[in-house]
């Protein structure tokens, strides 16, 4: 006796019951639901102190170098840039720490989905970084005599290529450690070094184009990034 002969004897000897009413069934079951903002704000108490306390350092040394007197105003906007590709890069490795740890099976395991998880901690650091944006942007520019696409090249580009490159060393080397999260935001801290040092302002015509379309074409990197990477984070899981 095969399995096709088996389970038809088994059909025969336990019926089915009438399904008729089992959608109806189903869908009248409650199902708990979770807004995406309550999952934020249970992930903003789970972000690591250190994180929240670089981040208040970056701004405030942001702020005492648009406010330096005269001469060092452009030397200290300068060297304070270079180090906001490293902020990207804790947001980056702190958004992907249970990995790194281990820890995604215990987070299967709870009310929120893995994927949800780590969206809520983009969406927080992201805030973050936004605040970062126009709490120096104003600064650099009203204060130490920027133009908008110089300030835009100094804050905001260094640190959306460092969070592209170090969401695309994430996903493409999962068990490579910090290292080449480093390693990427060290290169983009030079390249932006180089950017300064290069002749030819970014505030001609050309460059009053290309910067801010640059921007708006990792922004987009970023995202099609972030998807990629919740998707790869379920799957892991799921094999």
């Amino acid at each position: 006796m095969d399995n096709k002969e088996i389970k038809e004897l088994l059909k025969k000897s336990y019926p089915l019951p009438d399904s008729k009413r089992r959608e109806k069934f189903l869908r009248s079951i409650e199902k708990p639901k979770m807004p995406l903002w309550d999952i934020i704000l249970n992930q903003l108490k789970y972000i690591n102190i250190r994180v929240w306390i670089f981040w208040l350092i970056i701004i405030a040394l942001g702020m005492l170098a648009a406010y330096a007197d005269g001469a060092k105003t452009h030397p200290a906007v300068w060297s304070f840039c270079a180090l906001i590709p490293f902020l990207a890069m804790i947001s980056i490795c702190e958004i992907r720490k249970s990995e790194r740890h281990g820890m995604q099976e215990i987070e299967k395991a709870t009310r929120f989905s893995t994927a949800s998880v780590i969206l809520a901690r983009m969406l927080v650091l992201g805030a973050a970084a936004a605040v970062l944006f126009l709490a120096l942007l104003p600064a650099v520019i009203l204060k130490a005599g920027f133009g908008l696409v110089k300030a835009m090249v100094y804050i905001i580009l260094p640190y959306c290529l460092s969070a592209y490159l170090n969401l695309l060393v994430s996903r493409k080397f999962r068990n490579g450690g910090i290292k080449f999260n480093f390693a990427v935001s060290a290169a983009v801290s030079v390249l932006s070094i180089l950017v300064e040092a290069a002749p030819g302002p970014v505030e001609s015509s050309a460059g009053r184009i290309f910067v801010p379309a640059f921007i708006v074409i990792i922004c987009a990197l970023i995202v099609g990034e972030c998807k990629k990477y919740l998707i790869l984070s379920e799957a892991k899981l799921c094999c």
